[in-house]
């Protein structure tokens, strides 16, 4: 009987030596999820601001795009204008030249 309390008291304190442990683990199990956690919401908002950062330049490049479009627009317009003035000026050229003729 003797025996059969000592190793009753032996297994209850391996089992609370074990729930100890188990408790232990599970804190530090605990501690990592919530340091892993915290590291993700760190690389998160880094991702969203880097993200916020490209929208920003690539706006701004498409700013860049437009204006350039604009001076090609411009330039187009110029052309134009003197190939319209070059056309206008060789039709009085070509009056002018008929007239001296006649």
């Amino acid at each position: 009987a003797e025996q059969d309390a000592e190793e009753q008291e032996q297994a209850e304190q391996e089992a609370e030596e074990q729930a100890e442990q188990d408790a232990q683990d599970l804190a530090e199990q605990e501690a990592e999820n919530q340091r892993r956690q915290e590291e993700l919401a760190q690389l998160q908002q880094e991702a969203e601001e880097a993200i916020a950062n490209a929208q920003g330049q690539i706006d701004e490049s498409n700013d860049e795009i437009d204006e350039i479009n604009d001076q090609i627009e411009d330039i187009r317009d110029e052309i134009q204008t003197a190939a319209d003035l070059n056309e206008e000026a060789e039709t009085l050229e070509d009056g002018s030249n008929g007239a001296q003729t006649a």
